[in-house]
């Protein structure tokens, strides 16, 4: 704390003695001791009080904290999944400009023939 060595205790107790006297000593040695004493308490209060008020400030903040991760951590799933679903899209685009034939058309349009039938009768009749 002061950083005294044994020498500097010493002189100090030297002086108290010759100041206070040899009678009032002791009970100046014990005053003084109950008084660091109280006052280690108070330092140590005053510090559980600050450590008590920071963690009230700090615990909302941890809350939002971990709320705002959770949101971050569903946005990137639902990115994730999109990102799956676009790469499987593109691919099922691909999939039917490569197959360009009358059967392809059959199988995407829903419905029950007649309507491609009907195209296919056309394009027969252009050709002819």
């Amino acid at each position: 704390m002061f950083d005294l060595g044994i020498q500097e205790l010493i002189v100090i107790f030297i002086v108290a003695l010759i100041v206070f006297g040899p009678k009032r000593l002791p009970e100046l040695g014990r005053t003084l001791g109950k008084g660091i004493m109280e006052l280690k308490k108070a330092v140590q209060g005053v510090k559980e009080q600050m450590d008590a008020e920071i963690e009230e400030v700090h615990k909302p903040i941890k809350d939002s904290q971990e709320s705002i991760q959770s949101v971050i951590n569903q946005e990137s799933r639902i990115e994730d999944m999109e990102s799956g679903l676009t790469t499987d899209d593109s691919r099922l685009m691909t999939d039917n400009r490569d197959d360009n034939t009358t059967e392809g058309v059959e199988k995407d349009i829903p419905g029950d023939g007649k309507e491609t039938a009907g195209l296919r009768n056309k394009g027969e009749e252009e050709k002819a």
